[in-house]
């Protein structure tokens, strides 16, 4: 009886550490689309969503955050955290970055994160890399309203941020 129950034992413990490393394996691999479970969110635009295949780095289409060490970084990241964190979500990828990030449309329960971020005003229209007129009007009524980021008269937008940041390096 003792041994049965340390067999089962071992194989509980077995499988948790599968389960856990499972977890941490990065799917590099083309696809098409990503099912899961968000596990973590990086920062106003970036998450990792969990699927049976292990798991993906996303990087939201078509909107840019706030960077971390910037103004309104934190809220961003915390307001993609409140629309995603814990929820079943589905990614619609559209290509790569060059940091390996799978670009994607993401939606969690019918809504579309990119455009709930841009009416919050926690995020620009990437215009630079989309040309959705939707997000467009999204983020003029946000800065219109004074919502979020657009509560500030020139909120710096992350591009000149980041390239600021690279001049001082």
């Amino acid at each position: 009886e003792k041994m049965k129950l340390l067999r089962l034992l071992i194989l509980i413990v077995a499988m948790a550490i599968n389960i856990a490393d499972c977890k941490n394996v990065e799917v590099n691999e083309p696809v098409a689309a990503v099912v899961g479970k968000v596990v973590k969110v990086v920062d106003g635009d970036t998450l990792h969503i969990y699927s049976n295949k292990g798991t993906y780095k996303i990087r939201l289409s078509g909107i840019d955050a706030p960077e971390r060490g910037q103004a309104y970084g934190k809220r961003a990241k915390e307001h993609l955290e409140f629309l995603v964190a814990g929820k079943q979500v589905i990614a619609i990828v559209e290509s790569k970055d060059r940091y390996g990030r799978y670009v994607a449309s993401v939606k969690v329960q019918s809504k579309d994160v990119c455009a709930e971020m841009l009416t919050a005003g926690y995020a620009w229209h990437y215009k630079q890399y989309d040309n959705n007129k939707y997000y467009d009007e999204l983020q003029r009524e946000a800065k219109k309203a004074k919502r979020g980021l657009w509560v500030d008269k020139k909120p710096q937008a992350p591009w000149e941020y980041r390239k600021e940041q690279r001049a001082e390096q």
